[in-house]
This record gives C-alpha cells, structure tokens and sequence, in this order.
C-alpha cells in the first residue's frame, strides 16, 4: 500500500505577523553584549502578604472567646540556585510587619528538592542580628508549612521524622492546581521542653495546608491555607491542659523575573551554595535542630536558683517545709532544662551545695532525659553511693516520654544485674514504673502494651524475670506489680508457680497486685478447692 502526503502551504500573512508584534515585541536578550549567557540564569522574586493567628484553649467551645495573637505583614521569596541533583536554594525575607510584633527576624534560606518540595536543609543570615542564635518564628512557621519533610520519591504516604516526632505525612491532589499536605497521627517526642508551664507535656500535633498553583507552566504557589494544632496534657489527669491551634494565610501579591549572574556553580548543591556564597549557617535539616524554642536565651541561673534554695533551707532549718520549697524547686528545674553539663558539674562539685545534694538528685532525676542521667551517673554518684536514691525517686515521677532516657535506663539495670543486687532491683523499680506511665500515656500505647507489641515493655518483662532462685522470682513480681496490663503479656512468665517453694511467699504478692484472677486460680491449685469458678 503506497501512502501520499500532501503538504499544503502559502505565502506568510505579513499584516498578522506585524499585529503579534505590535502586541507583543520581542525583547533584547538580557545578557549584555560580550558577557557568556551561560554565565547568566532567570531566577524569582515573589512577594507575598501572610497573616497568622494563634489561639490558645482548653475546650473547643471556648476557642471563640480565648486570647489570640496575630502577625501580619509581608515576606518575599527569592530563588538563588538551581543545581544538577534538582535542588533549589531559596531565601525568604522579612519586608513588612503591619502588627509591629514581629521581632527581629534573620533571613532564612531553604535548601530543597523541586517538585516535591522535599525540604533538605535550613540556614539563616547572622550578620543581621550579630549575636543572637537562631530562634523560632513566624518564617520558619512558614517554611515548615510549605515544605514536607517526606523523602523524595518515597510515596505519597509516608512515615517520617517532623520537628515533634515521628509522624504520618499524606500528599494529595483533590482537584487540578491544588494540592494537600497533612501530618497527623504523631509518636510525640519530648525531649524539648516546649510549654513554659511546668508539668504538661505535648500529646499531640497536626498540620493540615492546602497550596493553590496559578498554572501549570511556572507552578508559582498563589494561596496557602495552613492550619497547625498542639495538644499539651498532664499526664496525671486529662483534664488538665490546653491546646494551641495557628492558622496561616499566605498570598502572592507579585512576581518578578530577573536575568542575573549565576550566584554559584551548577555542580554546587543548593546548602553550599548558600554557605559559600552568603554565607549564611545551618540551622538544621528537616528538624531545625539550632533553633531555639520557647523563651528567649538568657544566661542559665542554675548556680543562683541552687543557691537560693540552699540558703532558705539553711534559714528555715531542715525539717521547715512551706509552699516555698516547692516553689523553688520546680523553678530549679525549669531552669535545669536549658543547662548544660559544664552548669551542673559547677555546682555539683560546688563544696557549699554538698548539704542539699541529694535535692539536686531529685531534679536529676525528674528532668527524664539521658543528659540528666549521663550527669547523674559520671558526677553526681561519684560524690557518693547514697545519692543514687535520690535520682531514681525523681526519675519515677518524671513525665518524660523521651525514647532515649527509657532505653539509657534499661542499658544502666542491665549493667547492674550481675547476681541482682539491691542496686539493680531499686533501678528496676524505677524502670517499671517509668514504662508503666510509658503504657498509661495514650489509648494507643494501653493497647500495644496490652497486646504485647511494645518491645521495651516487653523486653523488660523478659529481662526481670530471668531468675534462677526463687528468692529472685519473688523479687521480680514485686517490681511487675509496676505494670498492670493485660495477663497474656505476663502468663508466660508465671509458669513457675505450683513448682517451687516460694510459691506460699509468692501468693500474698498476688493478692495485693492488679493480677486478681491469677491470684484466685493460683490459690485454687495450692489448697486443692474444687469450687473455683
């Protein structure tokens, strides 16, 4: 079969090239004459107007009458590299504060991946502000709101590490040109303090921010809508707390190309870029790990507070107690927070504090952190054997949720266990009762301790009862009593009774311990009763 193709044309229509070109003339090349225009590139300046407001409350039904805040004003957004592994450097400054409370706000520059807007690091300007470190605001509000901390190329549904845990990060397209980020279902961390109100600690976050593109050929982001809530609850009672809810409104308002001299190399990647050619420092990478938090930095007090408390007990007398001292020292460990190991080896080793150390291993204890045990361990037992008590009382009536201390207290029992000292069981006791507020925090962690899948909960359980002597079986159940979740978790565990002949000693254990219905079959097969349904 032959195929024919007729290729039909005419002369140029003259009078509709010259109308395009009256509408729309053709531009000079902005490369000067004699200049490389490989050495010339188009980058971005886009301004936007943001408005945020933070409001803070204990109910929901409440939220309409409870105090807020509000900043406004106007940022830019200025791209400044594109480099060969799809990395884009950016820098957002502050050009406008309309309610006057913005504070003094750095540049800060973004290093990430283009089309997934896959944050890869954070730095900042400190020429700007000579002297003071980076602290949170309202542009790394912004940029954590347009940037994800999801890997690139890893799935819309991802599972990755956020500024307050480990979190569940879900992309979607509901409809063309917008585009939704949602981050919920947190493992809170809480090795940061971040309430200034002692006691609470966070339970929750979530982000939800809807970004809108004016079109698919430059996919500038016209609108951000972002809503961020924080949970804080004591963990004491439920009733107590409050939570922090911002929502962000970001607009473009105009956007300039620009012709200029490539900043950096093509072979550069976008945070050396911005190193070495701003010379602007890291602040982090998805965590913003310098960033400060909470209050502003001020010098630690810890010497001072510490001294204070001293000379009141020494005007009081030691067995004065008055609303004072535990005023005194909740504010001593507030401050301990923020210290440093230099700070506390100061005063530990302080011959004027020897009289109130075994307070200072109470705070020690209750900051639940593996700093404060590091600190614990290598300065304050070497001034003596019988402050070790005093850190473990503090340690159990920590709120800390902090992954690391939990295992830093299991790796310390397991040096300790030998033939099971006195010194080990104290510390497991400690442990348990650690793990047991570990099991209680959440609904989520009751059910996996339930069922057996928190591993640390379970690996203590197979640790303590690893006994050879019945004295030792004894001693184990005793500290189990720390943690009443369900039986199945334990009955493997339990199969000793019946067979030795602690088994009398063991009984009144059980009697007085959440294990109930264990007690009553155990006490069934030892006095031979029938009647024990």
């Amino acid at each position: 079969m032959e195929c024919s193709y007729t290729l039909l044309a005419g002369p140029p229509d003259l009078d509709e090239i010259r109308r395009k070109l009256k509408e729309k003339p053709l531009k000079a090349s902005p490369v000067p004459e004699g200049e490389d225009p490989w050495s010339y590139t188009r980058l971005l300046t886009v301004d936007y107007a943001f408005e945020t407001e933070t409001v803070m409350y204990d109910l929901v039904k409440n939220k309409p009458k409870a105090p807020s805040t509000i900043i406004a004003g106007n940022f830019s957004f200025d791209s400044l590299h594109h480099d060969l592994a799809g990395g884009m450097l950016c820098k957002f400054r502050l050009t406008e504060c309309k309610t006057g409370n913005c504070g003094n706000v750095p540049d800060v520059y973004a290093a990430f991946v283009q089309g997934g807007n896959n944050i890869k690091e954070v730095l900042y300007d400190p020429t700007q502000f000579p002297g003071e470190e980076p602290r949170w605001n309202f542009l790394y509000g912004i940029i954590n709101t347009l940037y994800t901390p999801a890997e690139n190329g890893a799935g819309d549904e991802q599972t990755v590490d956020t500024l307050y845990g480990k979190c569940k990060v879900h992309f979607s397209r509901p409809e063309d040109k917008r585009f939704r980020r949602t981050i919920k279902n947190c493992d809170i961390k809480s090795d940061l303090d971040y309430s200034r109100i002692g006691g609470l600690q966070p339970v929750n976050y979530e982000q939800d921010a809807t970004y809108l593109q004016n079109m698919k050929i430059d996919a500038d982001i016209v609108v951000i809508e972002a809503v961020e809530i924080v949970t804080f609850k004591s963990p004491f009672d439920w009733r107590w707390g409050f939570t922090v809810e911002s929502r962000t409104h970001v607009e473009i308002t105009n956007r300039t190309m620009h012709y200029v001299k490539r900043y950096c190399e093509d072979n550069q990647t976008s945070a050396d870029c911005a190193a070495e050619r701003f010379g602007a420092l890291s602040v982090g990478h998805k965590l913003y790990e310098k960033v400060l938090l909470g209050q502003e930095s001020k010098k630690n007090e810890l010497h001072k507070l510490v001294g204070e408390y001293r000379k009141h007990l020494f005007e009081m007398g030691d067995s004065h107690t008055c609303e004072k001292h535990s005023s005194m020292f909740a504010h001593i460990v507030r401050e301990a927070r923020h210290s440093s190991e230099a700070d506390w080896k100061a005063v530990i080793m302080n011959p004027e504090n020897e009289p109130i150390l075994h307070v200072l291993g109470n705070v020690l204890g209750s900051l639940g952190n593996s700093q404060s045990l590091k600190i614990a361990r290598e300065v304050l037992f070497e001034q003596g054997p019988e402050f070790l008590e005093d850190y473990l009382f503090g340690a159990a009536h920590a709120t800390s949720t902090d992954e690391k201390w939990h295992k830093q207290m299991m790796y310390w029992m397991a040096e300790t266990k030998g033939d099971k000292t006195k010194r080990f069981w104290k510390i497991a006791n400690t442990v348990a009762t650690i793990l047991r507020r570990r099991c209680e925090r959440t609904p989520s962690t009751q059910n996996a301790c339930k069922k057996g899948k928190e591993r640390i909960v379970v690996k203590f359980i197979t640790d303590i009862s690893d006994c050879k002597r019945d004295r030792c079986y004894l001693k184990a159940l005793q500290v189990l009593q720390n943690i009443p979740v369900a039986m199945q978790v334990f009955a493997p565990f339990f199969n000793f009774l019946g067979f030795f002949s602690i088994e009398i000693s063991i009984l009144p254990v059980l009697r007085s311990s959440p294990w109930t219905a264990l007690f009553q079959s155990q006490q069934c097969r030892t006095d031979g009763s029938t009647s024990c349904d």
